[in-house]
């Protein structure tokens, strides 16, 4: 696997074109003495064949500049590649390992790598269970020692909402559970809590020790009965809605965590009639979105992007997604 490897980077650098054919076409037999055999050897092996590779003398530099890039993707592979053949520790050290090459910030990157888990593991014909993955004590360590590196875990601070700091709420209809949208979410939500902010996480009613650990931290639980997988037309035309929402919890500023470019559309027309300021992270743009319609000629792309050029910021899960608002929404 290792020697294959190389032999198609070095084909590569010839100007031999190369695809991945996704069928089985030869077996391959594994034995404890195989350089792709398991645990560390594959992380030793794997850095030593990258990095012989980059060190190259005649890399052109349009490959040189891709090194940062192969770095981080290298690295989440082998967290992946770590956790499935249950080398949870390794993943963990994967984990931290590929924080040093991210493109993004520290939260963003915690909810790619939930992503990644689920599109490595679709590429090999298999499935991950998410839940398991986040109730681990080994992701559960990872995401304590990147988010709170002077926070001793064994003791839990008592916190107390400072009155005069602004009361924040965050919405997510999308995806309220275990995504890589959900992740993104209670690590904001925790931050902000122990920043001393009054925090509101809004979404659709669920429980997982996520929630759990947010009560921990003070911050209150606001149920709907609705979710945009159920009630589209409702997510985007009710703005009553959102409108006794905000009555209730009045809040000072808004945190949108869109699953696509039309996530809690009617919220944000409330929000900018109420002159309430907001953000948005959004989780996917795709470029058949700015087609998308429900037949009842309201212009849906032109509101997204006068709602985007509103917002006080926006985050995206990558580039491409960010690449695709500005190439295809203005």
């Amino acid at each position: 696997m290792i020697k294959s490897s190389y032999f198609v980077l070095r084909l590569s650098l010839m100007g031999c074109k190369t695809v991945w054919l996704k069928e089985i076409h030869a077996c391959y037999r594994q034995h404890d003495q195989n350089l792709m055999s398991g645990g560390l050897k594959v992380i030793k092996n794997t850095e030593n064949l990258m990095n012989e590779f980059f060190n190259r003398s005649d890399l052109p530099e349009k490959i040189l500049r891709l090194r940062r890039k192969e770095s981080y993707d290298r690295w989440v592979w082998l967290a992946w590649r770590m956790y499935r053949d249950g080398y949870n520790n390794l993943m963990v050290n994967c984990l931290e390992k590929s924080i040093e090459y991210t493109f993004f910030p520290i939260t963003e990157t915690i909810a790619h790598w939930l992503d990644a888990f689920q599109n490595i593991a679709a590429d090999y014909g298999e499935k991950i269970d998410t839940y398991a993955l986040i109730k681990s004590q080994e992701w559960q360590s990872v995401l304590n020692k990147i988010m709170n590196p002077k926070l001793s875990t064994e003791s839990k601070p008592q916190l107390t909402p400072a009155t005069n700091k602004p009361h924040i709420m965050l919405m997510n209809t999308d995806d309220p559970g275990i995504g890589g949208l959900a992740q993104y979410d209670h690590l904001i939500l925790c931050e902000l809590a122990k920043l001393g902010y009054r925090v509101t996480a809004v979404r659709p009613q669920h429980y997982n020790p996520l929630v759990e650990e947010e009560k921990e931290l003070g911050i209150q639980q606001y149920w709907l009965d609705y979710s945009t997988s159920q009630d589209l037309p409702r997510i985007l035309r009710n703005t009553e809605d959102a409108e006794t929402l905000y009555q209730e919890i009045k809040p000072d500023f808004i945190i949108f965590s869109d699953g696509w470019p039309y996530s809690h559309f009617a919220a944000k027309q409330v929000a900018i009639q109420q002159n309430i300021p907001y953000m948005m992270a959004i989780g996917l743009a795709m470029p058949e979105h700015i087609d998308f319609t429900m037949g009842d000629n309201v212009p849906y792309a032109k509101g997204v992007l006068y709602q985007y050029g509103l917002a006080r910021t926006f985050n995206t899960a990558a580039y491409e997604h960010l690449n695709i608002l500005q190439e295809k929404f203005g």
